[in-house]
């Protein structure tokens, strides 16, 4: 944790914004959240806390998605859903039914990027593994 927070605050001193509390609080609580996570979840958790406004959960995810220490997810809904880029590389499998998403560990499809962009010379800063279909619960009902 405190290596994404150091990281988060170096990207913040590189581009001139201000390191704050209030958007520690919010890399803080996006670090404790297993999975996907939502903004009105994020900020639905900070309701108690005064000095964290739906503002600045808003204006710190636009933050951490530009230093790419999170990213946007796929969701079938009109908003976006979120995770964290910090725990190693996962694929998704997505339900075109029921929009459900499962996670899965993949590493070889990393690796895969990695070769392909080394090959032709591209600077690879993330990729996705996506896979759409209908899942179990749905195949049977």
């Amino acid at each position: 944790m405190e290596q994404t927070i150091q990281a988060f605050i170096t990207f913040l001193k590189r581009k001139g914004y201000r390191i704050t509390e209030q958007r520690i609080a919010v890399l803080k609580e996006i670090l404790s959240t297993e999975g996907h996570f939502e903004a009105k979840d994020l900020c639905e958790r900070f309701e108690d806390r005064s000095d964290v406004s739906r503002a600045t959960v808003y204006r710190t995810l636009q933050l951490l998605l530009e230093s790419g220490l999170i990213r946007e997810t796929v969701s079938d809904e009109k908003h976006p859903h979120y995770e964290k880029t910090v725990e190693g590389f996962h694929g998704h499998l997505i339900c075109l039914n029921c929009g459900r998403i499962i996670e899965f560990p993949e590493s070889g499809v990393m690796n895969l990027q990695r070769e392909i962009s080394e090959r032709y010379g591209f600077e690879l800063k993330f990729g996705k593994f996506e896979i759409f279909g209908i899942c179990r619960d749905c195949r049977k009902g």
